[in-house]
């Protein structure tokens, strides 16, 4: 063999080597599918615990594969975050984290923790988080809304915010995301709702509504739907059964802004006072229209407009019936709508400071 040859196989060898070496190096430093905005502090509870786990997500991510999935199950009063993994090959397991600590997270039974579950809509976390490396540069909102999908759960102090991140088709993360100054408005959120008492979830099972521009959310049961109708964009109309269906409208448009949001009549009836609800820290009477005995529609505050931190609210229950006198709505129904109207929050975005 020539003298020309060997340095040929051995300059092939070295770049083969080089490359592979670098895959490997690559592969080893896996990075979740956001980082932190500027301005704001990341910790990150899923990191790989060494350089084989850091490959296998990697690699997961490569073939755009997903074997976990993670689900934040809210924060224990000494501000330590619970969290459930559950794989492919093996039963769901709770994991603890206390973010700052040196601790990694450690497998956890959450059955006597009592946990805060404080929603944190969708769209203020987008602000919080940022998508490396995207080309162009002006499609990183874009991306950042599919690798960030759903609320997150903010800590009892309000500093901090846990969230689960996903590659678009590939591991998802366990983020915990912090900032003192979004932190502090985030508790007073919480506080206007809960008066700064602990607060489990109320409503197992239920959904949460954020709005995406306007930066309120709420809970609601599965069959309580929200209706869309582009043609009005500043009502929100909640709908339960059909026929006969029992609506809860909302309206909503910040204090400056021009848009139509009050109930345009009401129906036969006599109008009287039954209870109050809280909806953002705030007393509203429950005005309630009845006729011939039976309750056709509830005007939350008497359907008059709730400036609350710059946004401006209408809240009313009403049953969709052409047979007016047989329309009603039952009391259980009317339950289920003051604890949705009850359970109304502001994000960080929309709330004044």
């Amino acid at each position: 063999m020539s003298r020309l040859v060997k340095v040929v196989i051995i300059g092939v060898a070295a770049v083969l080597i080089t490359c592979v070496l670098a895959g490997v190096i690559a592969f080893a430093h896996y990075q979740p599918a956001v980082v932190a905005a500027p301005g704001y502090d990341m910790y990150w509870p899923t990191q790989p615990a060494g350089a084989r786990a850091a490959i296998t997500k990697s690699y997961q991510r490569f073939i755009e594969t997903r074997t976990c999935e993670y689900t934040v199950l809210g924060w224990s009063v000494e501000s330590t975050l619970y969290y459930q993994e559950t794989c492919e090959d093996g039963d769901p397991q709770t994991w603890s984290y206390a973010p700052g600590s040196e601790s990694e997270a450690s497998a956890r039974d959450v059955s006597s923790a009592y946990l805060f579950q404080q929603t944190v809509p969708r769209g203020t976390i987008l602000d919080w988080v940022r998508v490396p490396q995207v080309r162009p540069a002006d499609a990183e909102p874009s991306v950042r809304g599919l690798a960030v999908r759903v609320d997150g759960l903010a800590s009892p102090d309000g500093r901090r915010v846990a969230v689960v991140v996903r590659h678009i088709y590939g591991p998802e993360d366990v983020l915990v995301l912090e900032s003192e100054a979004d932190g502090r408005r985030l508790l007073e959120s919480y506080t206007r709702r809960y008066g700064g008492t602990p607060a489990p979830d109320l409503h197992p099972g239920w959904l949460t509504y954020t709005h995406p521009t306007y930066g309120f959310s709420f809970r609601h049961p599965p069959d309580w739907q929200p209706v869309d109708e582009s043609e009005v964009p500043n009502i929100i109309r909640l709908r339960h059964g059909k026929p006969n269906a029992v609506e809860l409208t909302i309206g909503f448009r910040r204090r400056e802004e021009e848009a139509p949001i009050q109930r345009t009549g009401v129906g036969a009836g006599d109008v009287k006072t039954q209870g109050s609800v809280q909806f953002l820290g705030r007393d509203l009477a429950r005005e309630v229209l009845i006729y011939e005995g039976q309750i056709k529609a509830v005007m939350y505050n008497n359907a008059c407009e709730i400036d609350v931190d710059g946004l401006v609210f209408t809240v009313s229950l009403d049953v969709r019936c052409l047979d007016y006198d047989a329309a009603r709505i039952e009391p259980e129904l009317q339950a289920v709508a003051d604890e949705i109207v009850g359970s109304f929050l502001l994000s960080a975005d929309e709330a004044d400071p």
